[in-house]
């Protein structure tokens, strides 16, 4: 039998995960002050967008033509 990680449980995402959990079970009101909202929501916003274009370039160019134009059309064909 092999044991449990401990480290695991440290991670920030972890905890965060339970913190949420156990407000939702309690049913507590975790809100967070505006401006620190806004913070938070700015930098998801600028690290999605950063971590994205710093990857773009690595990624093959095969088939980025036919995406970049098949794209438009496919709305068309596809009802949503």
């Amino acid at each position: 039998m092999q044991g449990v990680d401990l480290s695991m449980g440290l991670d920030p995402i972890v905890l965060f995960f339970a913190l949420g959990l156990g407000a939702g079970i309690l049913k507590a009101d975790l809100r967070l002050p505006l401006a620190i909202d806004e913070l938070v929501s700015t930098v998801l916003l600028l690290s999605t967008g950063m971590k994205g274009g710093i990857e773009l370039p690595r990624q093959p160019a095969d088939g980025l033509e036919l995406d970049l134009f098949a794209h438009p059309d496919s709305r068309y064909l596809i009802d949503f």
